[in-house]
């Protein structure tokens, strides 16, 4: 009985605790600065940008923080194509399952390739927003389970710091890609004028 007592006495002080102090001490911190954060979030308020100063920006986040944008559909950009498709991210804890949006972006990826998918790791840019890319690392090897079922199979997306399902470690050559993605993205973005 005592130890029940002192259960509910524990629980009652730690739910006190909790609701005397502000939600960000619980919350996980951010490797974010003010400027990465402006950068993305702000996009779409007039009021904060002018869409005509702005310039493209390659943001190297880790795969913890950018998975938060990776809700809604997104571009990737395949460095060394120079080709573009849509994608969704459809799970992944320890790096992004993705698959494309629809056939034209199958299509897409299926050219890249060369008709041949690969194992390889690409280097991409990840476009969430109209001036913020992220590096990443990419497998065009379709596999596992599918919401539409384009590809047969999801891809694999890494970020910095991203790991692998089976090993839960960093990928050696994702983290080169990502790095590789990193360079050949900001020289891509001021060769075509985005920058």
């Amino acid at each position: 009985m005592k130890k029940v007592f002192f259960v509910v006495v524990f629980l009652i002080v730690i739910g006190m605790f909790g609701a005397l102090l502000p939600y960000p001490i619980f919350s996980s911190t951010t490797n974010i600065t003010h400027s990465d954060e402006f950068q993305i979030n702000n996009f779409y308020e007039s009021e904060f940008t002018n869409l005509d100063t702005l310039s493209p920006k390659i943001l190297l986040l880790p795969h913890k923080e950018v998975v938060h944008f990776l809700d809604e559909e997104f571009q990737i950009l395949d460095l060394e194509s120079g080709l573009c498709f849509s994608a969704t991210r459809i799970g992944g804890q320890n790096h992004a399952d993705i698959e494309t949006t629809d056939t034209e972006s199958a299509l897409v990826v299926k050219k890249i390739c060369g008709g041949e998918f690969s194992q390889t790791r690409r280097p991409v840019l990840v476009k969430i927003t109209e001036t913020a890319y992220v590096p990443a690392s990419i497998v065009l090897y379709p596999h596992g389970y599918t919401c539409d079922g384009t590809l047969g199979g999801h891809l694999c997306l890494h970020f910095l710091n991203s790991k692998t399902d089976g090993t839960k470690q960093e990928d050696y050559f994702h983290q080169q890609a990502v790095k590789k993605a990193e360079k050949l993205g900001k020289k891509y973005l001021k060769e075509n004028n985005l920058f």
